[in-house]
């Protein structure tokens, strides 16, 4: 496929506001972003451990001017502030002419305010918040559309924890299909009492810092954060004369049709999603430098996706592969276009940041992830994976220019 260029990313989660903040923060690491929760009003404070963005909701909606008056939810003003840090990288490139696209991945959407709303309904008390029009899962892209005018395409992806990913990967099939010229995506979610109270009914949820890929895991952290790209075709650089920071040279979506809350043991959705991703990129196994995984700290998914990642370099060595939500948690739908910002950013540094803590080789895999952080490496090829309730498994390519 030809490469489509990212020329902006914004990003947010519990490290920082910035990309540069975030990779700051992942090489420093002491406990990452994990602490307990503070912000989020729930009984579960104290008990369960979050990737939680210390500012109130109140705060951050008072920093961001609407013209349009909406009490902004948590995950609509996440993705706003990492939507506002692209542009302003790709000078404004949604201005430049051409149809522009908006795809926006989430599954949380508005839920913190429709939580408020029905609490306030059932105790009788009066709410200020029309929470039937801010609490579905399409206002946060309706919105973002609505502040940055001229969009020609909008589209709201919820495929569960993939959600970002795809969206991302909607937009390149897109404009590689010429029926746009630029394009926004990314995703984003808050933290919320929902998605604390559901995954602690599956009991996913670690009451200490999660272990990805160690012997010892037995659960999530969650976490909240958003991510966001600039993407131009080769002909719209012309045009704007933007410098391009990666490229996105494959990408592949499967579904493995295993089970609705988990993927199949043996990983053949997201093999088959990294392999299809590879195969459109042209990018050989052993150019492959980095992996960044979805990596849950579930027992499920780190068996399911290492032997996957094992599988499919059986006959050559395995890159270093590393899950960062020991670091800032579980960020649900942002989670895999979190995972594209830094390795955009591993690509700029030559950085490959480390699984922390993680002790304990798993007995189902031959290697462990990589536990060091190692500077000033050459890496040329990211792979990015998300996996998502419902069996969805997509992977993307990310690519040096």
């Amino acid at each position: 496929m030809e490469p489509i260029y990212i020329t902006g990313m914004g990003m947010n989660c519990s490290l920082g506001w910035t990309p540069e903040e975030i990779h700051t923060s992942l090489i420093a690491d002491a406990k990452g972003g994990i602490s307990n929760i503070e912000i989020l009003n729930t009984r579960h404070r104290g008990t369960f451990p979050v990737g939680e963005i210390k500012r109130e909701t109140e705060d951050l909606r008072a920093e961001i001017t609407n013209q349009g008056g909406y009490q902004l939810n948590r995950t609509s003003i996440l993705a706003t502030k990492a939507v506002e840090q692209a542009i302003e990288q790709a000078r404004h490139a949604h201005r430049a002419g051409g149809r522009l696209g908006l795809i926006s991945g989430t599954t949380v959407g508005g839920m913190d305010v429709t939580e408020d709303g029905y609490i306030n309904h059932v105790e009788g008390r009066l709410h200020n918040i029309n929470f039937f029009q801010l609490g579905g899962a399409a206002f946060c892209a309706e919105y973002l559309a609505e502040r940055l005018g001229g969009v020609q395409y909008l589209s709201t992806i919820s495929t569960a924890c993939s959600s970002s990913l795809n969206a991302i990967g909607n937009a390149v099939q897109l404009l590689q299909a010429g029926q746009l010229d630029i394009a926004i995506a990314g995703g984003a979610d808050a933290l919320c009492r929902f998605t604390i109270n559901g995954f602690n009914s599956f009991r996913l949820l670690d009451q200490n810092r999660c272990r990805p890929f160690d012997a010892t895991r037995s659960g999530i952290n969650l976490g909240e954060g958003a991510a966001y790209f600039v993407l131009e075709t080769e002909t719209s650089l012309r045009r704007t004369g933007n410098k391009p920071i990666a490229m996105i040279t494959g990408y592949g979506n499967h579904n493995d049709r295993f089970h609705p809350s988990s993927i199949s043991p043996d990983g053949v959705g997201i093999q088959m999603a990294m392999r299809s991703a590879l195969e459109q990129s042209k990018t050989p196994l052993d150019k492959v430098d980095y992996i960044l995984t979805h990596g849950t700290a579930t027992p499920n998914n780190d068996a399911s996706e290492g032997a996957a990642i094992h599988n499919l370099f059986s006959e050559v060595a395995v890159p270093d592969y590393v899950s960062l939500k020991s670091s800032f948690g579980h960020t649900l739908a942002a989670s895999g276009a979190i995972n594209t910002g830094v390795g955009i950013t591993s690509i700029l540094n030559g950085t490959k940041y480390p699984n922390y803590n993680w002790t304990e080789a798993m007995p189902e895999l031959s290697s462990g992830p990589l536990a060091t952080t190692l500077e000033k490496q050459s890496v040329n090829n990211v792979i990015i994976n998300a996996t998502g309730m419902g069996g969805y498994c997509s992977s993307m390519v990310l690519s040096k220019t």
